[in-house]
């Protein structure tokens, strides 16, 4: 499923001249370095580096969460937690990536569009 492109508190406002990456966004991002988590190597899942320094989370064939930093403030996107076996993968890709959230954190923003965490 896609973001309903509903917007959060923080909004689709740019900041610093810098918009967050979302779905809806024109801009065309390209992926630099495709990982595996790093205690999961074999999941179904892997973590994509993108020029623009985002990073994107995805499980089978969907991206479930994208993380960008723009100036010091990290802002998500989580397009939704899909299955049981996607809900554990996003608690290792969280502990990996942004220890500091956990998979609820995730299941509070679903669907809301970028949000700065």
């Amino acid at each position: 499923m896609q973001s309903d492109g509903g917007e959060s508190a923080a909004g689709n406002a740019a900041v610093d001249g810098h918009k967050p990456v979302t779905a809806n966004t024109k801009y065309r991002r390209y992926s630099i370095m495709k990982k595996t988590l790093k205690n999961h190597p074999y999941a179904q899942c892997y973590v994509c580096i993108n020029d623009d320094n985002s990073v994107d989370f995805i499980s089978y064939r969907t991206r479930v969460i994208t993380i960008q930093i723009i100036n010091n403030r990290r802002f998500i996107e989580c397009t939704g937690t899909y299955s049981m076996t996607t809900i554990k993968q996003i608690g290792w890709f969280l502990k990996e990536y942004a220890p500091d959230l956990c998979y609820y954190d995730m299941k509070r923003i679903v669907y809301k569009g970028v949000t700065e965490m």
